[in-house]
């Protein structure tokens, strides 16, 4: 059902900036010139009339830079580079919002609940209205959900096999590069 009803627009200024991004990082770009300042011959004292939400004028003259975090973005990046921009970058979000189902049950088996009730956790965190609206809208919540799960599964993991500790870490890092 995301993948049904998922958006393949952005639709609102956070889901735009993401993307934005994303679009720069693939074109390897970390800072993107403003050109209107150029276009109209008007000094930097005039950025910020320029400057979308989500970037803020550079240290560089004449240039912004993107002010959202890249976690999400260089993921949304890579599937763009691999597959191109018309459908492959909007699936990640609504791809790895479904792996929360699996990881929730994950969680669910830690905690020491039975396969069904663990399994039923997961389908009521993907059935929840909110998360299948973040879910779709090109937003960084469910990422940052998953993440933030797959941290805890891993790290209560790594009591038993202390080798996934180190995984937890990775995956923390990915959480905070995604949504600090």
């Amino acid at each position: 059902m995301l993948i049904q009803w998922n958006y393949y627009i952005v639709t609102a200024s956070d889901s735009t900036g993401y993307h934005n991004e994303a679009k720069e990082f693939s074109r390897g770009n970390l800072q993107i010139p403003i050109r209107e300042l150029r276009e109209l011959d008007l000094p930097d004292s005039h950025a910020w009339n320029f400057v979308p939400l989500g970037y803020i004028p550079s240290t560089t003259p004449g240039h912004m830079a993107p002010t959202y975090p890249p976690g999400l973005p260089l993921i949304v990046s890579a599937a763009g580079i691999a597959d191109g921009w018309g459908g492959a970058p909007f699936l990640v979000i609504p791809l790895l919002s479904l792996l929360c189902m699996p990881v929730m049950y994950g969680l669910g088996r830690e905690f020491g609940l039975p396969r069904g009730d663990a399994w039923a956790g997961g389908m009521i965190l993907v059935a929840c209205p909110t998360f299948q609206l973040m879910a779709i809208g090109q937003m960084s919540d469910c990422v940052a959900t998953l993440w933030g799960m797959l941290t805890i599964w891993l790290a209560l993991r790594a009591a038993r096999r202390p080798n996934e500790a180190l995984l937890a870490g990775a995956v923390l890092g990915m959480a905070v590069l995604t949504r600090p």
